[in-house]
């Protein structure tokens, strides 16, 4: 997990990199969107604003994507685990690349406008919904890159 301060700590860190280009493209596009719709940009991500993502009760994780959070006009509240300290609660989903687990997790609370990126070995959970929608991001992770800031 990396917390970044905004679009330009995230742009800083992984300049030149043509897929980050498209994840702070849609972060930047987002609150033009209709909340709740999803979005494409290119083949290798899909974005959504929303106010709260899966269900409270488990933790989603991912294999083939990099889960990328930005907080709106308000604060998220999330909670975070690495896959291998949670409990498997079902298969994973090859068709929606999601996997869900039970346990307990780092409790994580974005600012407004900062950014979280998930690795694929962790999973989170929305721990309240957001009082304004927030800009999640799924990034292909094949051929992507992130530099440690």
């Amino acid at each position: 997990m990396e917390i970044f301060d905004g679009t330009a700590d995230l742009a800083r860190v992984t300049a030149g990199h043509r897929p980050w280009q498209r994840v702070l493209e849609a972060i930047e596009r987002a609150p033009t969107w209709y909340e709740g719709s999803m979005h494409s940009l290119g083949d290798s991500l899909t974005a959504l604003r929303t106010r709260c993502r899966w269900e409270a009760e488990h933790f989603t994780g991912h294999r083939r994507y990099l889960e990328v959070t930005c907080a709106g006009a308000s604060p998220v509240e999330l909670e975070v685990a690495r896959k291998d300290e949670l409990v498997s609660a079902g298969d994973y989903r090859d068709t929606s690349d999601r996997e869900h687990f039970t346990g307990t997790g780092r409790p994580v609370r974005l600012e407004p406008r900062q950014i979280l990126v998930l690795a694929t070995d962790e999973a989170l959970r929305w721990r309240a919904p957001a009082d304004a929608p927030a800009t999640v991001v799924h990034l292909t992770v094949e051929g992507t890159v992130l530099r440690s800031p």
